[in-house]
């Protein structure tokens, strides 16, 4: 790659996206975001699942806010990239207890057109209940529930966790019903 770079040259995107790829999967995050500084300045779009890899070597190493600035670099070369990329930021937002910035990657995440799936609505629950919001908490478990979404037995546990310790359960009571007569239903 030096001598790439030293030629300001560009590498194929296949050979790119193998380069991000293997330093990503081998740790050398900072050098993969070398290669991808000096590629996507050149315009040079990166294969989208080489790139959710890259940010979630970015965020394994709790490196959120370089993460949330190569998103807007993607944009620029024309990189894509899939929810994997904005779960991983989400996720070390969420366990930083970084709710604000949370709302704001669930704000872009939405206006990029990616889905709020399933795995949205665990990972702004979570963070919700860890930063001591049952008002939010209960908000993001209603409308996951009114988009046909079930939660899984540990988000369910962690809503009505935040909500007794709040002695809020009220605020989720039609959720609830809606919930055990969908159970009921797959349960027949």
């Amino acid at each position: 790659f030096n001598q790439v770079q030293q030629k300001c040259d560009v590498l194929d995107s296949v050979s790119y996206a193998e380069l991000v790829r293997c330093l990503s999967y081998n740790e050398k995050i900072q050098e993969a975001a070398e290669v991808y500084c000096y590629m996507s300045g050149k315009q040079v779009a990166l294969q989208s699942t080489s790139f959710d890899l890259f940010i979630k070597g970015l965020c394994a190493i709790r490196e959120v806010k370089s993460a949330i600035r190569f998103l807007s670099l993607a944009h620029c070369s024309g990189t894509s990239y899939s929810s994997v990329a904005y779960y991983s930021i989400m996720r070390v937002l969420s366990k930083l207890e970084k709710a604000d910035d949370l709302l704001v990657v669930l704000s872009r995440m939405i206006v990029d057109g990616c889905p709020v799936e399933e795995e949205t609505y665990f990972i702004l629950i979570e963070s919700m209940s860890l930063a001591d919001n049952p008002d939010h908490c209960a908000r993001f478990f209603n409308l996951m529930l009114s988009k046909g979404l079930l939660p899984n037995s540990e988000t369910l546990t962690t809503v009505l966790s935040c909500l007794d310790k709040h002695s809020q359960m009220h605020m989720i009571l039609s959720a609830m019903d809606q919930l055990i007569s969908c159970s009921n239903i797959l349960g027949s």
